[in-house]
């Protein structure tokens, strides 16, 4: 069992596919600070409207990065529906996750309170560590089919 984490998390293309992520996490919330601190924008409702568009470009980026040096392949328009549909699954589960965490602390804690300003600092990084190794294993098996379809056209 230790043998084969070792093996799925520790090489090469793991490596690659986080540090693409930890790029795209940095785009996602440069985007949204820029938008939501330069625009004033920072109530629920605007929430999503710039979460969205900051995690649009930050996937964009994601999966041309991934497909060029994680799995060395082209992008093609099979791989890229794939990849939107995890990346819609994605931003659904974070979303949900954050907003119900977050109606949790707003309920529980005063937005002064240390451990509120922690949460709230760490729960974007804390929810993208976790969908990053979901997004991994589907990419994964995206990207292998693909390369098992260009090998049998050849």
């Amino acid at each position: 069992m230790i043998n084969k984490i070792k093996k799925v998390f520790f090489n090469k293309k793991f490596l690659t596919f986080c540090i693409i992520g930890g790029l795209a996490y940095l785009i996602h919330q440069g985007i949204y600070l820029l938008y939501t601190k330069t625009f004033n924008f920072y109530d629920d409702k605007y929430h999503l409207i710039s979460t969205a568009i900051a995690f649009s470009i930050a996937s964009i980026f994601t999966y041309y990065a991934n497909a060029i040096f994680t799995y060395k392949t082209k992008a093609s328009s099979k791989t890229m529906w794939q990849s939107i549909v995890v990346f819609i699954i994605k931003f659904v589960l974070t979303e949900v996750l954050t907003l119900g965490i977050m109606a949790i602390m707003n309920a529980n804690f005063d937005k002064k309170d240390v451990f509120y300003k922690v949460v709230d600092i760490m729960l974007p990084l804390i929810l993208t560590c976790i969908t990053l190794i979901l997004q991994f294993f589907a990419f994964n098996v995206i990207f292998k089919e693909d390369k098992k379809e260009e090998t049998n056209q050849e």
